[in-house]
């Protein structure tokens, strides 16, 4: 395996209450590695109500039922500060594999 890919067999999963209990330099590592080297991670013992979670997945689930060409219209690189939609498999990076 080339030396820039991450070998892992399970998701990280983080601990929010860290950050309450005199621990945050150790949740902010655990944060820093996962998104650095995995690039997804679970957070547990969070503050945002379940509630809150599912009224936002119902968005995300309307937003990607849209037609394409309504999607487009907020496309990522029409935004100035990057953010927006971005089709499957349009973002290019270094040739990295």
């Amino acid at each position: 395996m080339p030396s820039n890919q991450v070998d892992f067999t399970s998701l990280q999963i983080l601990d929010y209450s860290l950050i309450n209990n005199l621990k945050k330099d150790e949740f902010l590592s655990q944060l820093r590695n996962a998104l650095l080297h995995v690039g997804f991670l679970y957070v547990k013992k969070h503050p945002i109500p379940e509630k809150l979670i599912t009224k936002i997945k119902s968005y995300s689930d309307q937003l990607f039922n849209l037609p394409t060409s309504e999607k487009l219209r907020i496309e990522m690189c029409n935004s100035p500060r990057f953010l927006g939609y971005d089709k499957l498999a349009a973002e290019k990076t270094k040739d990295i594999r």
